[in-house]
């Protein structure tokens, strides 16, 4: 039996604000795992009187998530309708100044994962009562 062994990569499509106006993302949706470890890294730790306090940088959580889930895009541009590449640095400039475009692409990545984590959950279940 063949079973998934690592991330697939998929292309979606996200319509615009004006009629016609698309773009397409190639996303590779993040699992459990590598959300706590974006968790991790985005966690900042503070001491007061010998204790040590964690506090999540959201905004440092959602930049991280994007940069892992968005691998590339067609039909992204710049004011002037020039072409932008999918840089990290470029990523992080779009969900700046088009924060709703940027969570549909992680809201449709989220829904693909958690399908993905059911499929396994269904094969797991499959497999133990069979």
């Amino acid at each position: 039996m063949k079973l998934k062994t690592k991330a697939t990569e998929q292309w979606i499509v996200i319509d615009g604000e004006n009629p016609g106006e698309k773009a397409e993302f190639l996303i590779r949706p993040t699992t459990p795992k590598q959300v706590n470890t974006l968790i991790k890294q985005s966690t900042d730790h503070e001491w007061d009187k010998n204790q040590r306090f964690d506090d999540i940088n959201f905004y440092k959580f959602k930049i991280k998530k994007i940069e892992q889930v968005i691998v590339d895009w067609k039909g992204i541009e710049d004011e002037e309708g020039n072409p932008l590449p999918c840089t990290n640095a470029n990523k992080e400039i779009v969900y700046l100044y088009n924060t709703e475009l940027i969570d549909k692409v992680l809201a449709e990545a989220d829904k693909r994962a958690e399908a993905e984590i059911k499929e396994l959950e269904d094969i797991e279940k499959n497999l133990s009562t069979g």
